[in-house]
């Protein structure tokens, strides 16, 4: 998955792993960090994970998408966020599932009726909450997944299930990563890539106790992040 052998590799300090912005900030497009931990050898460890930044990806979808609730049909929804504020889990690709109610109450989704732009997020969340007295289980949550754009890069991914957040949090099958969804919206990503092969993919910056230890051993030894490569 990484890049080896004549790469340069840029080592941070461990206390910036969740705390990464890339400099300077892009405001034309999204862009996609892979962030991988290395032990004191500079050997890659289990700890990973993929911070975005630059350009807002707004989605823009219908309700009738999600909600089986005839009196939604003629709604459509926004999700505003900022790249930054898309908490992808540690170890993982995804986020975690947040349920539309609370996104309406919070005003990261906003809610318009048909070609209208005046914000309807208190009507929709009355509608839900009298949907929600005949059945517990209606609902829907959203969430980010970053997926492989074949060999090209990376997409982010607006994904959804009718169901309330604290019913798919409870079931593994549908929290994990590779869960069946509904794909509302696809957007592209800006990624380093690398094309080594067989090591073809997004260039990681790397995290480590003493930086600058690590970069003097990569330094000489550059393909030693891939403990499993072998010539």
């Amino acid at each position: 998955m990484f890049c080896r052998s004549d790469t340069g590799w840029e080592v941070r300090k461990n206390s910036e792993y969740r705390i990464h912005a890339s400099t300077p900030r892009q405001v034309s497009h999204t862009e996609a960090h892979l962030l991988l931990q290395v032990n004191a050898e500079g050997h890659a460890v289990e700890g990973f994970r993929f911070a975005l930044d630059g350009a807002a990806p707004d989605a823009d979808f219908w309700a009738r998408d999600i909600l089986e609730i005839p009196q939604l049909k003629r709604f459509r929804f926004k999700f505003e966020v900022k790249a930054e504020d898309i908490d992808l889990r540690a170890n993982a690709f995804t986020s975690k599932w947040e349920d539309l109610d609370d996104l309406l109450a919070h005003g990261t989704v906003i809610a318009f009726e048909a070609n209208s732009n005046e914000e309807e997020n208190a009507a929709v969340r009355k509608i839900l909450e009298t949907a929600k007295t005949t059945d517990k289980d209606i609902g829907a949550s959203l969430r980010w997944c970053l997926q492989a754009n074949e060999n090209k890069g990376l997409k982010l991914v607006l994904q959804s299930l009718p169901r309330p957040a604290n019913r798919l949090k409870k079931d593994p099958r549908l929290a994990g990563d590779s869960s069946s969804t509904i794909h509302l919206q696809t957007f592209a990503l800006t990624t380093t890539m690398c094309s080594d092969y067989p090591c073809i993919g997004p260039q990681p910056v790397l995290f480590a106790r003493d930086p600058e230890a690590v970069q003097a051993i990569l330094a000489k030894t550059p393909e030693a992040v891939h403990t499993g490569i072998r010539k």
